[in-house]
């Protein structure tokens, strides 16, 4: 074996070493700090009055979705395929949706954009319509948030602009101010 050979080797080995060592090392410091994260929670939690619900307030955007296959409500929609794939932050048009759609689809990203186009984005909902493997969704970090924390037995009131589709699939503890 070459003396280069030899030296690349056990540079190899150090550097393996090394990882190794520093892994542990910020494994351990990440370790007690979940520890003591936990061991807060439980004290905290043998402090709560578990004779009533525990009261949560969460707030703020809620919505209800429509997952469909893409391609699908695309086509159906007329919506023609853009060869031009450009990165929109929100969307005006129909030139712009297959625009960003062409962008997100063949990496398989999810992309949720605002439509601020009113004409649109009604066309685009009643498309889904018929399709195949259409299905609501609950959404919005609030409404989402707050059905888990009643399953989970909290009382919880919630701030949030809610049509009444929305409200119907809100958990029987969850109240509000529906803005």
């Amino acid at each position: 074996m070459g003396h280069r050979l030899k030296c690349g080797v056990a540079v190899s080995f150090f550097a393996v070493f090394v990882a190794y060592w520093y892994r542990q090392q910020v494994g351990n410091e990440l370790d007690s700090r979940l520890e003591t994260v936990l061991s807060s929670l439980l004290r905290a939690e043998r402090k709560a009055d578990l004779k009533r619900r525990p009261r949560v307030a969460v707030g703020f955007g809620g919505c209800l979705d429509i997952v469909a296959d893409g391609v699908a409500l695309l086509k159906k929609a007329g919506i023609k395929p853009s060869k031009n794939p450009v990165h929109h932050n929100y969307i005006t048009s129909a030139e712009q949706l297959a625009e960003s759609f062409a962008y997100f689809f063949p990496a398989g990203a999810a992309s949720e954009r605002f439509i601020s186009n009113e004409t649109l984005f009604r066309k685009l909902v009643k498309a889904t319509q018929g399709l195949l493997r259409v299905r609501w969704s609950l959404g919005g970090n609030a409404p989402v948030m707050a059905n888990r924390l009643a399953k989970e037995g909290c009382e919880v009131l919630m701030g949030s602009r809610l049509t009444p589709d929305l409200i119907e699939v809100l958990q029987e503890h969850v109240t509000g101010l529906y803005l």
